[in-house]
């Protein structure tokens, strides 16, 4: 039902548009070009013509509101005559922009740092691997590395295979002095991705604490020949 509904909210504006376009005549000859412009400017990204690996970034939207607000304007101008209504449309704007600004402020809390940026995402979307990955990432950037370990160890626990997870749990583990835990990690990284070169510097570094300078000798080599 939900993609029936998308199908028909992209044809009736575009219906439209060519109707008026052909009769030449419409009360509101400019609406159809409000709606076409946010459709094209949306559609792409919506995942209706075109599957999308997101279920929606903020920045999608900001070129096709363009079109709602300018709408918006046309309607004021045409239909916003008279003392009443003027005062009207201006105490409507007023409280429109102190809304807004209202929620600008809130949100240059959400993008003040990465890390509030990726756990806002994570309310809404849990399942986001990538996203936890940054956010891993970010705490550990930050020396919050417990969290970082929770977070990357979370990943690995809901089916998230990916190399540069045990890779960058790995480099935790090797800077705390955990020998054995940050190997384990690399080899897994190494497994997973044969060609991927960072696990392979991770265990010549963890070779090289160790004190076995031939093995840490092999991995770099074996890292360099990676990235040729």
């Amino acid at each position: 039902l939900k993609p029936l509904l998308g199908h028909v909210l992209l044809a009736v504006p575009v219906y439209r548009f060519f109707r008026i376009l052909r009769t030449r005549k419409a009360e509101q000859p400019w609406l159809p070009w409000v709606a076409l412009w946010f459709l094209a400017a949306y559609g792409p990204s919506s995942g209706i013509l075109i599957p999308v690996n997101a279920i929606f970034l903020e920045h999608w939207m900001y070129l096709p509101s363009l079109s709602l607000f300018i709408g918006l304007g046309v309607a004021m101008q045409r239909y916003g005559s008279g003392p009443r209504r003027t005062k009207a449309i201006i105490a409507a704007s007023v409280l429109a922009a102190l809304a807004l600004g209202y929620r600008t402020y809130e949100q240059n809390w959400v993008w003040q740092s990465p890390i509030s940026l990726f756990s806002h995402i994570l309310k809404y979307n849990p399942a986001a691997g990538r996203v936890r990955h940054n956010l891993a990432m970010a705490l550990d950037e930050s020396g919050r590395t417990e969290e970082a370990i929770k977070e990357y160890e979370f990943i690995i626990a809901h089916g998230g295979n990916f190399p540069q997870t045990y890779h960058n749990l790995g480099q935790i583990h090797f800077r705390a002095g955990r020998f054995d835990v940050a190997e384990k990690n690399e080899l897994k990284a190494i497994e997973l991705a044969p060609n991927f070169h960072p696990p392979y510097v991770g265990m010549a570094k963890i070779h090289q604490a160790r004190g076995d300078s031939k093995k840490a000798q092999e991995y770099y080599e074996k890292a360099v020949e990676l990235v040729r």
